[in-house]
């Protein structure tokens, strides 16, 4: 090989080094742009993300609050139906205690009826 074929080599393997090397920066200045969207696009998801995962607690523990109310509800509401069983029960005696009254009192009447009727017969027909 002469030095004009080596020169002429050179200079090949230095351009076609020289394009390879353009188009590695070009497509890495694509691949760089396109990262670069998609790092803007990732940005924008996770502060969507951060704001969903703040609602979602913001909810989570409005919920639990939400629950020991309903609890607390419940349990008054058992103890106001105990409450009220108590005074249906209580009505039930106090209904039961004023038909035995007004029976012992129609029949105290009657027998005291009786009794003074007795008496009456007993001093107007003499007592013997």
């Amino acid at each position: 090989m002469t030095t004009e074929e080596r020169q002429e080599i050179k200079s090949i393997i230095v351009a076609t080094l020289s394009e390879s090397n353009a188009d590695n920066k070009a497509e890495h200045a694509v691949i760089s742009t396109k990262l670069d969207g998609i790092d803007t696009h990732l940005k924008t998801q996770n502060s969507t993300i951060a704001k969903h995962e703040k609602q979602i607690n913001s909810a989570l523990e409005e919920r639990s609050g939400n629950r020991q109310k309903q609890e607390d509800y419940f349990k008054e509401i058992d103890d106001m139906r105990e409450d009220v069983s108590d005074l249906k029960k209580d009505n039930i005696t106090a209904k039961t205690m004023k038909r035995f009254n007004a029976r012992l009192f129609t029949i105290s009447t009657v027998v005291l009826s009786l009794f003074l009727t007795i008496i009456g017969l007993w001093i107007k027909h003499g007592i013997q």
